[in-house]
């Protein structure tokens, strides 16, 4: 595959390197890539000018796009549509709107996407799912990476906005909920991967005040999923239990009599330190606790937290030592002799997975969505977990698959409730202007009404004969004269006054009345001037505008009645992937 980077490479600097040591695969060029590795055996590409310089190009199969919430959205989606593939890094704070349009044209255009977290795609996850995914009860995260995001942010290199933390020793630093939900992203995208899903999830955080942060508590769990904690702190660096080095994270799996350790380290491959089976972190096993060991993980994660608590201000006791020249030497050599073997191992596995994904393209498009929707997913809770950061209430977790359909149905029902509640307030409005603008009297709407007006159809021409159709209304009049009680109108000939032919036909309604069988006509029997029906059409028109809305909201509903069905059946087929373990 030919393949063009855009951007710095950050985390994907391994997945470059690997692309320039295969034989299978070459870089064709480059746009705004300032870190380039500088090693003998990966040449540097050459440059592009800016990304337009990506769109429509026939010698680039894939694209790596590094950070991409410091470009544009929409090049970014211009890219994507016309490469048709894409290698993605993220540092947590993409808007979540992004990946829901991208995600859109990911399904339109049958796109590959490939995200990358920080820690995504390292061999030891493949290990840790090895083993039965429902023996863990709790999943504890402590994260060793808020530390560091609140040291830049403070120096204003991470948000950008000149440094918000105290200074000169007035506190800790601090960082805001943004920081925190980016920091937690990256231990969503495990988190989910090791429990399936979740349903709840509760945020708390202690700090300065007005939205700055120096701890922060993550709590997720789901009706068939174990329990997760994350916790982060601002205060000191997280260090590892078995050398003492900072390390990024710190991952506890306890549960089923079993506790697993896994170290997440500043560079290189993640390490499973500590492995004890018997006992959990609770301190009981399961046969003894019996069913009361599932009533306890929230207990254990208060437990757990206490310990990171201690196992920091450890850290920050051991960080006033002033290491020797000796030991300093010591450890850099042990890190680097590994570290970038490691990359170099994580690198092949992204673009082994990612080669894999694209000949699954035409073949499984189910299989090449669902990679991409757990990015989403991972997002959403990282969102989430801010909302709740904000709110300070715990949230529900529903997960929909974000796809046309379902974006067209959301709109539809939102343009739906609106046309309804538009509706109701057309129908009063109609009601009371109605009257307003009705320039009929109350004897001529009364009559009308009750279909007692005898107008120009129902006599002969310039006569006062009743015409067939006058016959037959005398016959319904006088049928219902008993039930309804209302005035029979005959119209005038002249609205100025009063005819001897008006009178002459009211003669003629009183007397076939008469012979119906009503006994007091003439009482009911009226001359007033009738309104041309060619003047209501404005009270017609009103008559029907109220309702129009409702028509509307009907035929959307057949549009969503109508629209293409989301995708069923049974669940795509893995995709064998190689391993370079």
């Amino acid at each position: 595959m030919r393949f063009a980077i855009w951007g710095d490479l950050g985390p994907l600097r391994s997945v470059a390197v690997a692309i320039a040591r295969a034989r299978e695969h070459a870089i064709v060029g480059a746009v705004d890539c300032s870190d380039w590795p500088e090693e003998r055996d990966v040449p540097r590409p050459p440059p592009w000018p800016d990304w337009s310089a990506l769109v429509g190009r026939s010698d680039v199969d894939a694209v790596l796009i590094g950070v991409p919430r410091r470009v544009d959205a929409d090049a970014v989606q211009q890219v994507l549509v016309s490469v048709g593939a894409a290698i993605l890094a993220f540092d947590g704070r993409e808007d979540l709107a992004w990946l829901y349009e991208w995600t859109l044209a990911a399904h339109d255009e049958r796109l590959v996407l490939y995200p990358v977290f920080d820690f995504s795609d390292d061999p030891v996850w493949d290990a840790v799912k090895a083993r039965p995914a429902d023996r863990w009860r709790l999943l504890q995260w402590e994260d060793g990476t808020l530390a560091e995001a609140a040291r830049l942010e403070a120096a204003g290199e991470e948000s950008g906005d000149g440094g918000k933390g105290p200074r000169d020793g007035a506190g800790p630093p601090t960082v805001d909920a943004e920081t925190i939900r980016a920091r937690f992203v990256h231990a969503a995208d495990v988190l989910l991967k090791l429990a399936g899903r979740f349903d709840r999830l509760s945020a708390v955080a202690g700090g300065m005040g007005e939205g700055r942060y120096t701890t922060a508590t993550i709590s997720l769990a789901g009706d068939q999923s174990p329990e997760a904690v994350w916790l982060a702190s601002t205060a000191f660096p997280l260090p590892a239990p078995d050398d003492g080095a900072p390390c990024r994270g710190l991952l506890t799996l306890s549960g089923g009599g079993t506790a697993l350790q896994i170290v997440l380290p500043q560079a290189g491959r993640a390490r499973i330190v500590a492995s004890a089976t018997g006992t959990d972190d609770r301190g009981d096993t399961d046969a003894e606790n019996g069913e009361a060991a599932d009533e306890r993980p929230s207990a254990a994660a208060n437990a757990t937290a206490g310990r990171h608590v201690a196992r920091r201000t450890e850290a920050k006791q051991e960080s006033n030592t002033v290491p020797t020249a000796e030991s300093i030497d010591r450890r850099e050599g042990e890190s680097d002799a590994t570290s970038d073997a490691d990359a170099d191992l994580r690198g092949r596995r992204i673009l082994t997975r990612f080669a894999a994904l694209s000949a699954a393209r035409d073949r499984d498009p189910a299989f090449v969505e669902q990679t991409w929707q757990h990015a989403v997913r991972a997002f959403e809770v990282a969102w989430a977990a801010e909302r709740s950061l904000r709110r300070g209430r715990a949230v529900e977790l529903h997960f929909d698959t974000a796809s046309e359909r379902s974006q067209f149905k959301s709109q539809m029902t939102a343009v739906g409730c609106s046309l309804l509640f538009l509706t109701l307030v057309l129908l009063v409005g109609a009601l009371l202007i109605a009257p307003l603008i009705d320039p009929r009297s109350t004897l001529e709407r009364r009559a009308a009404a009750a279909e007692f007006l005898f107008d120009e159809r129902d006599f002969v021409p310039n006569a006062p004969l009743l015409s067939d159709a006058g016959r037959r209304h005398v016959r319904e009049v006088a049928r219902r004269f008993d039930a309804v009680d209302a005035p029979i109108v005959v119209a005038q000939k002249s609205p100025e006054e009063i005819t001897p032919l008006d009178q002459l036909r009211r003669r003629t309604v009183i007397e076939a009345l008469r012979a119906e069988g009503v006994r007091t006509p003439a009482e009911r029997v009226f001359l007033a001037p009738v309104t041309d029906p060619q003047s209501l059409w404005l009270l017609r028109a009103l008559r029907w505008l109220w309702a129009v809305p409702l028509l509307v909201f009907l035929a959307l509903q057949w549009l969503i009645v109508l629209a293409r069905p989301a995708r069923t059946g049974p669940p795509p087929p893995a995709v064998d992937v190689a391993s370079d373990d």
